[in-house]
């Protein structure tokens, strides 16, 4: 009987218990309490004292109270209810504050997989009345009064929560990642080789929205534009790819074309033509890289130069085969900067490039002008 009236005064918040060590339990729910009342010789070394007043009106209490029911829910997902005493306020924050914090980390890490990773000081100030509540060890009169000192943090912490959780799921997280993509590779690209007005408007409108504070809501707006700027990329660098690929067949044809080429074995010919195959971008018209920049930028000199490579190749393997020296000859120390302004000026043009070439001719090699 004496147990069961102690209990109801500590349940009740009039009386706290006084340890040996100093320390003192404010209710029922403590750590250890249920230990003392189970034990006789526990129950005797404890002394009982009125409790001292937190300071905290039942108006405060049921606010709290009214907080957690209305953001906390059970595994189901239904509404909790809480008794208006600080044991039940505390044995609900037990309960599901660790569900709070794994939400609130599910959804700080999609935050920072996206573009410039947003940050919301809501969370930080939820994240520390969280790990005071943590800290506090179900210490049920502590728990509240950390409640109460974080009351303002806790109604818009769990507000911004649910909604977060709500919008950022990882479908809208990886929509808005989909969407910073062709941002930054397919229309940067493409702005610089130039957008007609339509695709600028359009990449546009997906920067516009990329830009607000949370770009997840309403991302399928986007999903046109999206389409119309992939579209527009995978078609231009289809175009430079096929461009390439038929300046690189001009280069062969013009090899099979030199005389003494077409009586090759096909594995002469593959050596030869080696260098110019190897010319074609290892790429597709759906690839982001290399850029359309680079892949432009880079083309003309690796052709140039798999051409004098491929050139000077089949010019070894004919002379080794023929007996005739076979070279490549660059007229541009002839007319590079040359000035023509007469007849006169093209009659002496002509005659020092007939006499290099005749010197050559003469000596029994065959030339290649390059």
């Amino acid at each position: 009987m004496i147990k069961a009236c102690v209990a109801g005064l500590l349940r009740g918040g009039k009386l706290q218990l006084q340890l040996e060590n100093g320390d003192s339990l404010t209710g029922y729910a403590d750590p250890g309490v249920q230990a003392i009342f189970k034990g006789e010789r526990e129950f005797r070394r404890v002394t009982f004292v009125p409790a001292k007043s937190d300071g905290l009106r039942p108006q405060e209490r049921v606010k709290i109270c009214k907080l957690l029911e209305q953001y906390l829910r059970t595994p189901e997902g239904d509404a909790i209810q809480i008794e208006r005493n600080d044991e039940s306020i505390a044995d609900a924050v037990a309960a599901h504050f660790p569900d709070v914090a794994r939400d609130l980390r599910v959804v700080e890490t999609r935050l920072r997989s996206l573009p410039g990773a947003p940050h919301v000081a809501e969370f930080d100030d939820l994240y520390k009345a969280i790990e005071a509540c943590s800290r506090a060890s179900r210490r049920a009169k502590s728990i509240v009064q950390i409640l109460h000192t974080h009351f303002d943090a806790l109604s818009v912490g769990l507000k911004r929560l649910r909604e977060f959780a709500g919008e950022l799921t990882e479908e809208t997280r990886a929509a808005v990642q989909r969407a910073a993509n062709i941002r930054d590779h397919e229309g940067a690209q493409l702005r610089e080789f130039g957008l007609d007005e339509a695709g600028a408007a359009a990449l546009e409108r997906v920067k516009a929205h990329l830009d607000r504070e949370r770009p997840w809501r309403d991302i399928k707006a986007l999903d046109a534009d999206l389409a119309d700027l992939r579209a527009c990329y995978i078609k231009t660098r289809g175009l430079i790819l096929t461009a390439q690929d038929s300046q690189v067949e001009s280069a062969i044809g013009r090899l099979y074309g030199r005389d003494g080429f077409r009586r090759l074995s096909a594995d002469a010919s593959d050596r030869i033509l080696e260098p110019l195959r190897r010319v074609r971008a290892d790429t597709t018209a759906e690839a982001v890289a290399p850029s359309l920049r680079e892949l432009v930028d880079r083309f003309e000199p690796a052709l140039d130069h798999a051409l004098a490579e491929a050139g000077a190749r089949l010019n070894e393997l004919v002379s080794r085969t023929s007996g005739q020296i076979v070279r490549n000859l660059s007229l541009s120390h002839e007319l590079r900067d040359r000035e023509v302004k007469t007849e006169a000026d093209v009659e002496r043009l002509v005659a020092d490039i007939r006499a290099r070439l005749l010197a050559h001719v003469r000596e029994g090699e065959r030339i290649i002008l390059s």
